[in-house]
């Protein structure tokens, strides 16, 4: 073989071996089919990509890098760039990008202008022999001169050329942005870029959308340009690369194109959210949040935050609609400072409605056999009202009144005797217009003595009245009460008879269980507690243990006070009594103070508090307060009431003594 063949044979091997140096090169960012070749030096210096908001470019650059390819001999590969201009720039409508490519066949250390088509923004390059060559873009943009202009400059790509195809077997497809504007005046872009496995992968990718209307996308370089019509929807952008002799291999992926602020809808009392979406790498200097009700626009929020929350939703809320502004400041390429504002969609606030029942249950109690003899009480023979005297007459004269009796409430009865007609009124009404609530039971309970038991709603009496007896309690239940049609609900009046005869406490109150339209429960709500204090009718008294202390000599001859052993009053007094006839208290000592066999020389005495002086005590009964008709009889000892105990001046043997007292309540008229 002779000296030049062998020069040949090297010169292959050593460039095959090049090229799977290229192949196994780590790479960097991957779009299209090749790593970027970021080690050789470039013709410029890689020029600083432009800053994006929001879908859309604020200054000039390389929106779209040429991306390294990988090809066989004799096979086309196209080098695609696109530029980017600030909106401001764009309004020139007579400048225009003008291209200029280089190409380096020795890493970078010399370059030339390519001049077959080496203007354009696009570069069809066409490789006769295995190798790598390196290519790299610039552009100036201008009108007339590009004196004074700067130039761009894109990454350094290689073209690695090979003997043979590669096929793919696999491709995964991305977007520089899911998000694309629709209604602004510039048309929003992003690009799409397909990786191929194996990355050396030789064939070459065509781009197509789902929608037009909605999108299209240059099928060579992958530019995805949203419609400027506010036409919003999901566009699929598939990649399809084709290989030599194997099957193409395909992947998509999903673009959102819309106004920026997206529909929401919440359930009452929650709050909402709206995200300003597509992506940017510029933060904005401020962000206006506008809720627009009818023709009323309100800034709800003025700050930097892309997101913003709503109060608390009502239904005064539902069809609002929501925008807002985005304002952001960025240097234009003579270092000047420009404002760019973006307004977004109005997007529209769905607020469902909270079905949960509100109901409300007014109840009030009413002693309508205590009221009927109170009437008659206060009414004279000439059946014109007078009032009832709080005064007592002591043994000497009127005494201060004693404190009034406590007296019934609305939703509390001091004194239900036996036979008293009691009765519940009040109303019910679900005030949500929109409850799931159709229909409810209502209920009450009641001591199982209770007779005559009735019920009206709205006047009418309720015939399906039904009852369940535990114990010593009885429910009672209204079914089936339309809440459907009922807008302003319902009034209902409760009667019963009472048959209790001990003294006891009693709570009840009126509850509502509500249902839906398919029967399902909706929970119980129960009205205000109405207390009943059932009682004997009678005076019910207790005389309570008192004590004059030690006495001494000292004591002789004067008026000891007495003191509670435990508290209290001298006679505690609840008086029951429905018809109060006029009573004479009266009080007896029936024993002297004694010690065993031994009677001690003492008198006592019932001193009011009052300047009438007190009134001695003896075996015989003496009146200490006279209390007239319709007059509830109080305690006595809270005002000041006590006795007094005097030692005589016979001898006294020491020791403990004891004297029993009597009380006794005179009602015969006239006492």
């Amino acid at each position: 073989m002779s000296g030049r063949k062998w020069r040949d044979m090297l010169m292959v091997v050593l460039l095959v071996v090049l090229a799977i140096g290229v192949l196994r090169r780590p790479r960097g960012r991957v779009h299209a089919q090749a790593a970027t070749t970021n080690t050789v030096p470039g013709k410029g210096k890689t020029s600083a990509a432009p800053l994006g908001l929001l879908g859309f470019y604020l200054n000039t650059g390389f929106s779209l890098q040429p991306d390294s390819r990988f090809a066989y001999t004799n096979q086309s590969k196209m080098l695609t760039t696109d530029t980017a201009h600030s909106m401001w720039s764009l309004i020139n409508l007579t400048a225009r990008n003008h291209f200029q490519w280089y190409q380096s066949d020795d890493l970078g250390k010399t370059w030339k202008k390519v001049s077959k088509n080496g203007t354009k923004s696009d570069l069809l390059v066409t490789p006769e022999q295995i190798g790598v060559v390196h290519y790299q873009a610039s552009f100036q943009y201008y009108t007339l001169t590009s004196a004074f202009m700067p130039t761009y400059y894109s990454n350094v790509v290689s073209v690695t050329t090979l003997s043979d195809p590669i096929e793919a077997a696999y491709l995964a497809v991305t977007s520089d942005n899911d998000y694309l504007y629709n209604n602004q005046s510039v048309a929003a872009t992003t690009y799409v870029h397909g990786t191929p496995t194996p990355e050396n992968a030789t064939g070459d990718i065509t781009w197509t959308s789902s929608d037009p209307d909605l999108a299209t996308v240059d099928a060579k370089t992958g530019k995805v340009t949203a419609n400027v019509k506010a036409v919003a929807g999901k566009v699929t952008i598939t990649g399809t690369l084709k290989n030599y002799a194997t099957a193409d291999v395909a992947a998509s992926v999903t673009v959102t194109v819309g106004g920026g602020l997206a529909d929401q809808t919440v359930d009452e009392h929650q709050p909402a959210t709206f995200h300003v979406m597509g992506s940017g790498q510029q933060p904005p200097d401020s962000v206006t949040w506008h809720k627009v009700v009818g023709n009323q626009d309100t800034v709800v929020a003025t700050n930097r935050e892309l997101t913003y929350t709503t109060p608390a939703t009502t239904m005064a809320d539902n069809g609002a609609k929501y925008y807002a502004v985005v304002t952001v400041t960025v240097t234009d390429d003579k270092d000047k400072p420009q404002t760019q504002t973006l307004t977004t969609n109005q997007a529209q606030l769905t607020v469902n409605p909270d079905t949960a029942p509100q109901v409300q249950i007014l109840s009030q109690l009413k002693n309508k056999t205590a009221l009927a003899v109170h009437a008659q009480e206060t009414q004279d023979v000439d059946g014109q009202a007078t009032s009832q005297s709080t005064q007592l007459n002591g043994p000497g004269g009127p005494t201060t009144a004693q404190p009034a009796a406590e007296a019934d409430t609305d939703h509390s009865l001091v004194n239900v005797v036996k036979g008293d007609v009691c009765q519940i009124t009040g109303s019910l009404v679900d005030a949500n217009v929109y409850s799931a609530m159709t229909s409810g039971d209502l209920s009450f309970q009641l001591p199982s003595s209770a007779t005559d038991v009735t019920a009206k709603i709205d006047g009418e009496v309720v015939t399906g009245l039904y009852h369940k007896t535990t114990g010593s309690e009885t429910t009672w239940t209204i079914g089936g009460i339309d809440f459907e049609t009922a807008i302003f609900g319902y009034g209902y009046e409760i009667t019963f008879t009472s048959q209790t005869t001990t003294n006891m406490p009693y709570t009840t109150r009126v509850q509502l269980t509500g249902e839906d339209a398919t029967n399902q429960p909706l929970g119980t709500f129960a009205g205000p507690d109405l207390n009943l204090n059932f009682t004997d009718g009678q005076i019910d008294a207790t005389a309570n243990p008192l004590t004059f202390g030690t006495l001494d000599g000292t004591s002789l001859g004067k008026d000891v006070g007495s003191q509670m052993v435990h508290g209290g009053n001298l006679l505690d007094v609840t008086d029951n009594r429905r018809h109060r006839e006029q009573t004479a208290i009266q009080l007896q000592q029936t024993t002297p103070f004694q010690l065993a066999d031994r009677t001690l020389d003492a008198s006592l005495s019932y001193d009011s508090g009052s300047s009438w002086g007190p009134t001695p005590l003896s075996a015989v009964s003496q009146t200490i307060l006279n209390v007239g008709e319709g007059i509830a009889i109080q305690a006595i000892g809270n005002h000041g009431e006590h006795l007094n105990l005097r030692l005589g001046y016979a001898g006294i043997h020491p020791g403990h003594y004891t004297s029993t007292l009597t009380w006794t309540f005179a009602t015969a008229p006239g006492v």
